[in-house]
């Protein structure tokens, strides 16, 4: 269980499960009432409630606002994606008034803990602007709130939401180029996930609210949204006849026109053939039990995740056969260190697509998994107590090597490379800090790294090719 979650059990739900709260002394005066242990477990609750629900959603602009407002609980007017931080937020405060600590005391502490949330952003302009004297750095004029490249690397989509509007915009950089297209996709489009094929032929988006995709081709970096389609799923009786829940998994088929899918509400995937515009049940019975799913690169098998008992995670590797079942299914690997059940293992694959590389969850550990075994290490830490975490991790071409952007909600983040043979760190020479919250991806070839956050231009990192 992630250190959110244990924290969470601790100081939201203290009415349904008695916790000792004796270290706590009411906050009447800050310096003398608050012992250091409990000014620290305070402090890190509401960084890391903020850190997990928060700062993925915020850019710089609209944490320096909040700030401003003097609003740590967000009791003012927020946008409806803070809404779970702010009802976790609120608990936590009707919390603390029931155990007689709140004052403005407390609100002084979580204020300034606000405030180093949105510093590392300050700090990583600095950076961006010293690294890219370096001739490093590049600018893209595409926010991403999500973003990845195309299979074949040309061209990079990020998607952003805007907080003040409530719309997802869309934009196209073509990567050699580096310009930036508005895609001017339909508004009855709500987006919520984002893929290409696998051959980069379509566009595949799942829609905000209801069981459905929305397809798209592509061809020449251009997206066609005259030819746009959607495809709805086959009625689930157990729904009232429609087909009810959020897409949980979304695999681009080796075959560019298939496309392997599971709902919250079935137990049973779906197999969608794209040049059909169809989706139909597929033969396999059972795959609820999944928690995570994804396609391996220069392979036709696909990757899944399940729970192994004993706090373990399993990796499986399979081929989705004509009718959908699931062929030659093979156990690559199982790890239980860093592992939650909650949150499925992030995986990313060599691109030989023979080894994989895992995380799950608020976690230090990475782990490389092939039919050798596991491997697993941890990233390095930062010269805060507060311990770093996985955000982004990668192979080198050779797989001797690993990038890792790790870092923690207070610092912000750093790369760093590990030797598998030495089995030692090595920092990026150019010590370029990328902010808390951002997002960040490596294109196919490995040599450039984008990162950026929602309502914030991207900024590409040249790498040595992998």
């Amino acid at each position: 269980m992630r250190p959110l979650a244990l924290l969470a059990l601790a100081l939201l739900h203290s009415a349904a499960f008695p916790v000792d709260f004796s270290c706590f002394t009411p906050l009447a005066g800050l310096a003398a009432e608050l012992n250091a242990e409990s000014e620290q477990l305070m402090r890190s609750t509401f960084r890391q409630l903020w850190g997990e629900l928060g700062l993925r959603h915020l850019g710089p602009e609209e944490l320096k606002r909040l700030v401003a407002a003097e609003d740590p609980f967000l009791e003012r007017e927020t946008p409806p994606q803070l809404d779970t931080l702010k009802k976790h937020l609120g608990n936590y405060k009707r919390m603390i008034e029931r155990k007689g600590w709140y004052g403005e005391a407390t609100r002084t502490l979580l204020l300034e803990e606000l405030r180093n949330l949105a510093a590392p952003h300050e700090a990583a302009e600095k950076s961006v602007a010293e690294a890219g004297g370096l001739n490093t750095l590049a600018t893209w004029e595409a926010p991403v709130g999500n973003g990845f490249f195309s299979p074949d690397g040309h061209y990079f989509l990020s998607s952003d939401y805007d907080s003040r509007t409530y719309r997802t915009t869309l934009r196209l950089v073509d990567v050699k180029t580096g310009k930036a297209a508005l895609v001017p996709w339909p508004n009855s489009w709500r987006p919520y996930g984002i893929h290409f094929s696998q051959d980069g032929k379509w566009l595949i988006t799942q829609n905000h609210s209801t069981a459905t995709l929305h397809v798209a081709p592509v061809a020449g970096g251009e997206i066609d949204f005259t030819k746009a389609f959607d495809v709805s799923f086959p009625r689930w009786k157990w729904f009232g006849g429609k087909a009810a829940g959020a897409v949980v998994n979304l695999v681009p088929l080796a075959d560019s026109n298939q496309v392997y899918v599971t709902l919250s509400s079935s137990d049973r995937p779906y197999l969608v053939d794209l040049a059909k515009k169809t989706a139909a049940f597929s033969a396999e019975k059972r795959t609820s039990h999944f928690m995570g799913m994804g396609a391996i690169p220069g392979s036709s098998r696909i990757y899944f995740a399940v729970w192994g008992g004993e706090g373990e995670a399993v990796i499986k590797t399979a081929k989705v056969g004509a009718t959908g079942k699931l062929e030659d299914v093979q156990e690559l690997s199982r790890w239980a260190e860093g592992f939650d059940d909650g949150d499925p293992p992030r995986m990313a694959w060599s691109r030989d697509g023979q080894t994989g590389l895992a995380t799950a969850g608020l976690s230090s550990a990475l782990h490389v998994v092939d039919k050798a075994g596991t491997e697993t290490f941890h990233c390095p830490q930062g010269p805060t107590k507060d311990p770093n975490y996985v955000v982004h991790a990668f192979f080198s071409a050779d797989k001797k090597r690993v990038g890792v952007v790790s870092g923690n909600y207070t610092t912000g983040n750093r790369l760093h490379w590990y030797d598998r043979a030495t089995k030692t760190w090595t920092p990026d020479p150019r010590g370029l800090t990328i902010p808390a919250g951002s997002n960040v991806a490596v294109n196919p070839a490995g040599d450039k790294l984008v990162f950026g956050a929602q309502n914030s231009p991207a900024k590409v990192l040249t790498l040595e090719p992998r």
